[in-house]
């Protein structure tokens, strides 16, 4: 029956139930002293021989110590002994008139009338105070208690017979003072309760909400971290595509040189072998400088030229790449059957060369960068048509379908396919299926590169010497929102 939180939440209900009901209890104790001073004026008619008696009850012990608690109220020890001051208050209100019913003479109309006041006090008790279920329960009981004492040994009402006036009146003020305590009782349980319940909402709410607010702060301080972190990275990105570019040509320089002189080597090599042939020059050294001129050197600037040119690839390629992690994205809505159809186009004349057929279904469009879509779908095509198989006529297909929130794009190819082992490992930089293919083996790169940019994923199926699928999935969420 007694409700009550842990020690530390109780506190913060009691502080909360004050702040509260404070006003409504200042008002309770205003309008209690008024209609119990106001009532003293039915004394005269109803206890006219005892009414001095019970006017001193009234006005100079009920009255004074109810006003005295209304100006107690505004003391800060009133917040926490509020619930037994009003309980002592509320008791000593009935004990009151339980006492002006004691006093009063058996021929006044008090002695059997003014248990109404009792009701009137335990009503106020159960709600107009707003007492903890507990306290206004004790003290309606402590009450009820006090009128059974003074009916049973004061007025002596048991002594009478069973069925005079007295004890039929004594027997139905219990049946009354009964009711009225189960009605209080079940108003100020619900009540207390409710209240109980509703504390800890609006707490569950308001420590919710410090967690939201919490959390957008940090949220904010996140954001601001992440734009000083975009910045800097910003920076850093502008002073690597510097770097890259610089480096590169920096190397190029040596290189063409390199390149420029094993030409010339190869040159004045065939400009030696051809004046050993025309000049008189003894046999033995001839043969040797011709050995020499003919073989060697020619092979030596063969050399230089074929790495100079692998190391202009490879400094091409990582300049590509540097600039596809660099470049800012700028992501619109495409098109994608006229993105395909122009790559279609512009590849025309290697897929006349390669004998392919290119198929394009009617396909979905999507969301992204369209300069990066356009490089990642010419490197797969480019690719199906660098390894198609040389037996048989090329086909590629590009197919594409909505998957829930995504949009896929199937190439596929019959070519040559590619072993289990590589379909990982073709994603790497520098990566080639066939060592003698031309390239600089970074397309594939490129592509998981601009995928991871775009949140897309990429998944190969194929069989060694039949077919291969590239499957390319990209989130379909911003499509919706643009289009």
């Amino acid at each position: 029956m007694i409700m009550r939180f842990e020690e530390k939440l109780e506190k913060e209900f009691m502080d909360d139930y004050f702040d509260k009901n404070i006003f409504m209890v200042r008002t309770g104790l205003l309008l209690a002293a008024f209609l119990y001073a106001v009532f003293g004026i039915l004394d005269i008619w109803i206890i006219p021989e005892t009414k001095k008696v019970v006017w001193f009850i009234r006005y100079a012990v009920v009255c004074p110590l109810i006003i005295i608690v209304f100006i107690s109220s505004y003391y800060n020890f009133f917040r926490k002994y509020m619930q037994f001051v009003l309980s002592i208050t509320c008791f000593i209100a009935g004990l009151g008139i339980v006492l002006m019913i004691a006093l009063a003479k058996e021929s006044e109309l008090g002695f059997n009338l003014y248990y109404s006041g009792l009701i009137l006090v335990i009503i106020a008790t159960y709600s107009l105070f707003r007492l903890r279920f507990i306290y206004a329960f004790l003290t309606s009981l402590l009450i009820v208690i006090s009128y059974e004492i003074v009916g049973v040994f004061v007025q002596e009402l048991f002594d009478v017979a069973f069925f005079s006036t007295k004890k039929a009146i004594f027997i139905s003020n219990n049946f009354f003072f009964i009711s009225a305590n189960i009605i209080g009782m079940f108003a100020a349980y619900s009540f207390e309760f409710l209240t109980r319940k509703e504390f800890i909402q609006r707490r569950t709410i308001e420590v919710q909400k410090k967690q939201v607010e919490d959390n957008n702060s940090l949220i904010t301080i996140q954001k601001d971290q992440i734009a000083d972190t975009n910045a800097v990275l910003a920076e850093k990105n502008r002073e690597m595509e510097q770097i890259i570019s610089t480096t590169s040509h920096d190397l190029r320089s040596p290189l063409m040189n390199i390149q420029g002189y094993s030409e010339l080597m190869a040159v004045s090599a065939e400009e030696m072998a051809s004046v050993l042939r025309s000049k008189d020059i003894p046999g033995e050294i001839k043969e040797e400088i011709s050995i020499i001129a003919d073989g060697s050197i020619s092979e030596y600037a063969e050399s230089i030229k074929i790495s100079t040119h692998k190391m202009n690839s490879l400094l091409n390629g990582i300049v590509k790449l540097s600039h596809t992690g660099l470049v800012e994205i700028k992501k619109e809505y495409i098109d994608m059957d006229i993105l395909i159809s122009d790559i279609a186009a512009t590849i025309e004349f290697q897929k006349r060369e390669a004998g392919a057929n290119i198929e394009i279904s009617k396909l979905p469009s999507c969301v992204g960068d369209r300069s990066q879509i356009d490089q990642l779908f010419s490197n797969i095509i480019g690719n199906a048509l660098k390894y198609l198989c040389p037996d048989r006529s090329g086909i590629i297909k590009v197919s594409g379908y909505k998957e829930k929130e995504r949009t896929v794009y199937c190439v596929e190819d019959n070519g040559i396919g590619i072993a289990p082992d590589n379909q990982k490992k073709i994603f790497g930089l520098f990566q080639q299926i066939d060592k003698k293919s031309t390239g600089e083996g970074i397309g594939l790169t490129i592509v998981h590169r601009i995928l991871e940019r775009h949140n897309g994923k990429i998944w190969i199926e194929s069989e060694p010497g039949k077919e291969s699928r590239f499957y390319i999935s990209l989130p379909d969420e911003e499509g919706r929102s643009l289009a």
